[in-house]
């Protein structure tokens, strides 16, 4: 999961940098891998 959304965030980097960080701090609350 934690790739997966890596790889996300790498490809719609220039998007939004700030969700990016929000998705991964949901994501280590939810799943702390």
């Amino acid at each position: 999961l934690v790739k997966i959304l890596l790889l996300f965030t790498l490809h719609q980097k220039n998007h939004q940098w700030l969700m990016l960080e929000q998705v991964l701090m949901v994501v280590n609350l939810y799943c702390s891998c």
